[in-house]
């Protein structure tokens, strides 16, 4: 069972976390909230899929928050070298022993708990590209996505997949 989920940089939210009660949870919100958001988020870092499709084909430069897009790009033309930023989901999981291999403390509150994290982070493969390209600035308008991996792994930091996952938390 999910008792928590982290979401950074992930469409609306810029830095997220909601617990989860152990019987019965109700998503309610007005339009554009981040419901459903949530649910999608939840979704991915269980499947690593988005809309039916492996994340891996699917990354998109508007996966990212706005601000966070913004602020990188406010940094890049002002000649501050910024971070290219990263999307972290993280769902902690309720203590089982079934989970016990997903125990780590890889996770942004170091707790030392079972979970699963999806992070979607820069390529140091494609460093020489990205520096050729963030040489004239203007061409940047969008993070550039095509220079981005997709990593996946338990709390314990070993890389997962959808088999690796017990068929009830999937």
């Amino acid at each position: 069972m999910i008792s928590k989920i982290h979401i950074e940089n992930y469409k609306i939210f810029e830095s997220f976390t909601l617990e989860f009660n152990d019987d019965l949870n109700i998503l309610v919100g007005d339009n554009e909230a981040g419901k459903s958001t949530i649910l999608e988020a939840i979704n991915l870092a269980l499947t690593k899929r988005i809309n039916c499709k492996p994340i891996d084909t699917e990354l998109s430069p508007y996966l990212f928050n706005k601000k966070c897009v913004e602020e990188y790009l406010r940094k890049l033309n002002n000649d501050e070298n910024p971070e290219l930023p990263k999307i972290v989901i993280e769902l902690y999981l309720s203590d089982h022993d079934e989970l016990e291999f997903l125990r780590g403390n890889n996770n942004t509150e170091r707790l030392d708990c079972p979970g699963v994290k999806l992070e979607i982070v820069f390529d140091d493969d494609y460093k020489d590209e990205y520096s050729k390209l963030i040489e004239d600035k203007t061409q940047v308008k969008i993070i550039p996505t095509e220079y981005y991996k997709v990593h996946w792994f338990s709390f314990a930091n070993n890389a997962i997949t959808v088999r690796s996952l017990p068929i009830g938390l999937s």
